[in-house]
């Protein structure tokens, strides 16, 4: 068992995480099922159905379309990718909350808290990859994988993140958040 406490201090906000576990999957069971609602893009819209309803929003401007949306546990809450903005979270009236950041393929991993790849590219080839962790208002990072190991494709659930790696092997870590 691997056991590590990360923290990152930035302005106004500070807290800890604790990485209480990280195994390497053999079979990776279904954790990335919607809470009650689905969210999906269509090129430069977001498509929600929470209770029921249908909303549709454009809430950033994005010279492409949107990428990787996720429902906040709650079902309150939308993060995506735009490209050239990163993270956008938006509320279910498609109101931009915040900007978190130039991440990737975020996913819930609670209700104020995101999983995200943090990725550098040279040209057409991924040069670094690593997952972190970011309050879903912006103002907190941490890294969770060293940028050697590639890690990328976050799945998150109940504190637990599946992720790949860059020889394929799959993995799943759970963390502590210390408030």
């Amino acid at each position: 068992m691997l056991m590590a406490v990360l923290a990152v201090v930035m302005p106004a906000v500070a807290q800890q995480v604790e990485v209480t576990s990280v195994t390497r999957l053999e079979v990776v069971d279904d954790v990335t099922a919607a809470p009650d609602g689905t969210v999906w893009v269509q090129g430069k819209r977001i498509h929600a159905i929470v209770d029921g309803v249908e909303r549709v929003f454009s809430p950033v401007d994005a010279r492409i379309g949107y990428l990787w949306p996720s429902l906040s546990p709650d079902g309150r809450r939308i993060a995506f990718f735009a490209p050239g903005k990163g993270i956008v979270v938006i509320d279910l009236r498609g109101q931009v909350l915040a900007m978190v950041g130039d991440y990737e393929m975020p996913c819930w991993l609670d209700d104020e808290h995101l999983v995200a790849q943090d990725a550098a590219y040279d040209g057409m080839t991924m040069t670094r990859s690593r997952l972190v962790l970011l309050r879903a208002d912006g103002s907190w990072m941490t890294h969770l994988t060293p940028p050697d190991q590639q890690a990328s494709a976050p799945a998150c659930r109940d504190s637990r993140i599946i992720y790949t790696d860059a020889a394929g092997d799959r993995y799943m870590m759970t963390v502590n958040i210390l408030e």
